[in-house]
């Protein structure tokens, strides 16, 4: 496999392979059912309804905003003919996407103690005609089509006063080094195991989207209690990463930089070479990048060298000074005619200023010859 393809694949494995299946969900819920499925009698009221869908709304905000990236992935390498409902056929054919819809629909339902059968019919039947309700589906489905547009839900959210900048980047620390480290393991099973890794199987595209649908970033936000908000701790981040990305002159971006290179150089080579320890990966993340690194000119007027180099280095250069002696006749001649000129200038100067001083009370018309002087002398200066 060609180190670009690697890369393609990278890109759209890390970048955004995360396409929940969405449209599992909303062509339900914009479909009546069949009444082939059985409800459970239950008697769910219209708050939890409305709370179980402002969950799945929430969890879903990350799923489209990978697969707004995927579809961007898509269009770039299809050279802009892609159209929308091209990648939506291309993507929701694929098992793995359709099968992670199932993964969050279950995660919502479970944390409500009901199925989704039951929650179709209240939203499809019981409570079709409610606004909030059929609001927080229209919403979703939009989100949901927009993203094979490649567009992301809109970003914009309040952000909590704790989460200052470095806090923002202390979890985005834990979190890429969490995400590199759940990768490597997976690639170590792998090798042990003596199964040969090659990112274009079926196979390994499950092993990235169980990675995407990981909960250890769920528990690093809720460690931060970025899970107690209305909208989703992964929007907050994202949110402020922006405002704090914006500020002039903040030492974030710096950091950002740093990590995000670290990061991207970590992913690069467990995708092209292969895993790596743990412990060297760790360290690897937290290790601070040198200042050659942004600088890499930096120092290099003042080499550091050993004495015996340092007299042959003097042995050499010796000579290269003494046609420069020999050749300063020449340009001496050329300082001492600057230097008289130099020296005519600040006598103009002198008599400039006497000029002033004795117009102080002149009329403003008279001040102009003054003023063209002054811009001749400034010009004169600026030759030399």
């Amino acid at each position: 496999m060609s180190k670009v393809n690697n890369k393609n694949i990278f890109t759209l494995i890390t970048g955004a392979a995360v396409l929940t299946g969405a449209s599992v969900l909303f062509f339900k819920f914009m479909k009546k059912t069949d009444g082939k499925s059985t409800i459970e009698p239950q008697n769910i009221d219209r708050e939890t309804i409305i709370k179980v869908l402002k969950e799945l709304k929430k969890e879903l905000f990350t799923v489209f905003q990978n697969f707004a990236a995927v579809a961007i992935n898509i269009k770039q390498q299809s050279m802009g003919r892609a159209r929308p409902e091209d990648i939506k056929m291309m993507l929701l054919e694929q098992p793995m996407f359709r099968g992670e819809i199932e993964q969050v629909e279950e995660m919502v339902y479970n944390q409500f103690r009901m199925t989704k059968q039951q929650v179709e019919h209240y939203c499809q039947n019981v409570y079709r005609d409610d606004p909030t309700i059929k609001e927080l589906q229209k919403q979703m489905k939009e989100s949901f089509d927009r993203s094979f547009s490649g567009q992301s839900p809109d970003p914009k959210t309040d952000i909590p006063a704790f989460l200052t900048a470095d806090t923002t980047f202390e979890i985005l620390e834990k979190v890429m080094t969490e995400s590199a480290l759940k990768l490597n393991e997976k690639l170590l099973e792998l090798q042990e195991r003596g199964e040969q890794i090659n990112f274009q199987s079926p196979k390994m595209m499950e092993i990235m989207q169980s990675l995407k649908m990981d909960s250890s970033k769920k528990e690093i936000l809720e460690q931060y209690g970025l899970n107690k908000f209305e909208d989703p701790g992964s929007k907050i981040l994202q949110y402020a990463t922006q405002v704090y990305s914006q500020q002039p002159n903040s030492s974030f971006n710096i950091k950002m930089k740093q990590l995000d290179t670290k990061y991207q150089s970590i992913m690069e080579q467990l995708i092209m070479q292969g895993p790596m320890s743990n412990e060297e990966l760790k360290q690897r993340m937290e290790q601070v990048p040198q200042q050659q690194s942004s600088f890499p000119f930096q120092g290099i007027n003042q080499p550091q060298i050993p004495p015996k180099q340092e007299q042959q280095k003097q042995e050499v250069q010796q000579p290269k000074e003494i046609p420069q002696e020999k050749g300063n006749e020449v340009p001496q001649e050329a300082q001492e005619q600057q230097q008289e000129q130099q020296q005519e200038q600040q006598q103009q100067q002198q008599e400039q200023q006497q000029q002033e001083a004795a117009e102080i009370n002149v009329n403003q018309p008279q001040e102009q010859p003054v003023q063209e002087q002054q811009s001749q002398v400034q010009e004169e200066n600026q030759q030399f």
